[in-house]
């Protein structure tokens, strides 16, 4: 009996086991495909199975954004070193003869030089045909590029970039400025004069107001050797001064007064923020008239009204000396943005030597506060509305009773000045007043009674009209974006249409 029950037994193991083997590789199985689809992008390519399971994709870092862009992403570009090097003028090629120079673009997001994994600079951050690199720092010192230059002092822009940085940096003077406040000055910087032509690495670049914050500048590169014009824009938004004469860009439009063909720019890398025909927004001075418009109205009814206005640490200083030279207001700037203006003035920023001119260091004497965009709700302004050197002071007070009023909370009117504030007319969800119909381009984002935020659309990057504008009078070649993200793969097919007169 005992003998048949050891047999029995003996069957169910030997059909027991191979079923455990059988489920045990299906499970791992399952795992290995899950694996394989939760990579994305991070494709198996034939390398080794045991590699491709052992190593890591590259956590890519969460872009930075000032509050006015979006998030921008890079698009992979497959090229060889071989191809990079034959892109640029014979007289560059020796700085990428280096041992371990990664191409500029392609599938991997790193390359590892000597035992340093460092991240590769995508194709877009190259100027096309010279050794320079724009807005590329959080790559660190990349092989091959002898000039790194920097549009402007937003952190998106500058990120990566440190005290230890060796590289070269070609900029503006103000943002010269910034950097030697921010960095110290043992960085090797050098500021280069508005529209002035001037030689780097043997290559003839102009820098061009870009009307985006104090100091942001395009960059205009001539390469003699090949005899082509590429303009980088930065950040930038459009006005018809930038086409006009003297203006260096004057020279791709025809003019009416001279039969001589106009010069032909090869390439235009744009700014594409807003390039969808949602962003339809106001100019920056229909804004502002609006803003002072509604601001009047509100302190007519409320005389001790606290106004504020969200900043960023440079921007918006336009919008705020709108407010202040048209309602003769005060001015009180936090110290980080005041010593920020107080560089860009000392640096020839016209705008900047303004404002400071209705600027005061006692927050009781000023009627306009400044405060940081993330400050620009309900919550932080009844916080702020209620500090003590905030409150009405007794000059504002007049001949009220001192005691009863202080307690009172004071009215505040808050400006939110950014292009997201927009809302197409046919998505459009809040009524604004019939009082304030005449104010295009603002309108009220929330109250609790005593507290008013009002968004304006005012932004520091061109509307799509703008950049329709921008492009077919300059009529390049080909564009290639700077601004990656959601919605950005229809750019390109609206900038083709811009283009396609010129290439015909």
């Amino acid at each position: 009996m005992s003998s048949f029950v050891f047999s029995l037994r003996g069957s169910r193991l030997n059909i027991f086991f191979p079923a455990v083997i059988v489920l045990k590789f299906f499970f791992l199985s399952h795992r290995l495909v899950s694996s394989m689809r939760s990579r994305g992008k991070h494709a198996y390519h034939g390398e080794s199975i045991l590699k491709y399971f052992t190593e890591v994709p590259e956590k890519r870092a969460k872009p930075e954004s000032n509050g006015d862009i979006p998030l921008k992403t890079e698009p992979a570009v497959v090229t060889s070193l071989a191809s990079l090097k034959e892109s640029f003028p014979q007289k560059h090629s020796n700085a990428f003869n280096q041992k371990n120079t990664p191409s500029r673009t392609g599938n991997s997001r790193t390359t590892k030089l000597g035992n340093t994994v460092v991240r590769k600079c995508p194709g877009y951050k190259w100027i096309a045909d010279t050794p320079f690199t724009v807005d590329a720092f959080r790559y660190g010192v990349i092989p091959g590029c002898q000039a790194y230059f920097l549009s402007h002092f937003h952190y998106d822009h500058y990120s990566g970039l440190t005290k230890a940085f060796s590289g070269p940096i070609y900029c503006s003077q103000v943002t010269k400025g910034f950097l030697r406040k921010n960095f110290g000055t043992g960085l090797n910087v050098t500021g280069l004069e508005l529209n002035q032509p001037q030689q780097v690495c043997g290559i003839e670049v102009v820098v061009i107001d870009a009307n985006h914050c104090p100091g942001s500048v395009m960059f205009l590169i001539h390469i003699p050797a090949i005899k082509r014009f590429v303009l980088h824009t930065g950040d930038f938004r459009f006005t018809w001064d930038m086409l006009a004469s003297p203006s260096p860009l004057s020279q791709f439009l025809p003019s009416s007064s001279s039969s001589v063909q106009p010069a032909s720019l090869h390439c235009i890398y744009l700014d594409t923020t807003y390039c969808a025909p949602q962003y339809d927004f106001e100019s920056q001075q229909r804004v502002i008239s609006s803003a002072v418009q509604v601001t009047r109205d509100f302190l007519s009814d409320n005389p001790t009204a606290l106004i504020v206005c969200g900043m960023y640490s440079i921007g918006k200083e336009r919008f705020v000396y709108g407010l202040a030279t048209e309602l003769n207001l005060s001015v009180w700037l936090p110290r980080a943005q005041h010593q920020l203006v107080h560089v860009a003035a000392d640096h020839g920023c016209r705008l900047c030597q303004a404002l400071l001119d209705r600027c005061v260091t006692d927050r009781h004497e000023a009627q306009l506060h400044i405060a940081s965009m993330n400050q620009i709700n309900i919550g932080q302004l009844t916080q702020y509305s209620a500090l003590p050197d905030v409150t009405l002071s007794t000059s504002q007070l007049g001949s009220l009773d001192v005691k009863n009023n202080i307690k009172k909370v004071r009215n505040v009117l808050a400006w939110r000045p950014t292009g997201w504030s927009h809302v197409p007319q046919k998505r459009a969800t809040v009524c604004v007043p019939k009082s304030r119909a005449a104010t295009p381009g603002v309108r009220l984002e929330n109250s609790n009674g005593h507290i008013f935020i009002y968004g304006a659309a005012y932004s520091e990057h061109s509307s799509f009209c703008e950049l329709r504008d921008f492009v077919t009078n300059l009529r390049p070649q080909r564009v290639q974006p700077t601004v990656f993200g959601r919605g950005s793969a229809g750019h390109r097919n609206l900038i083709d249409q811009w283009i396609k007169p010129r290439c015909s």
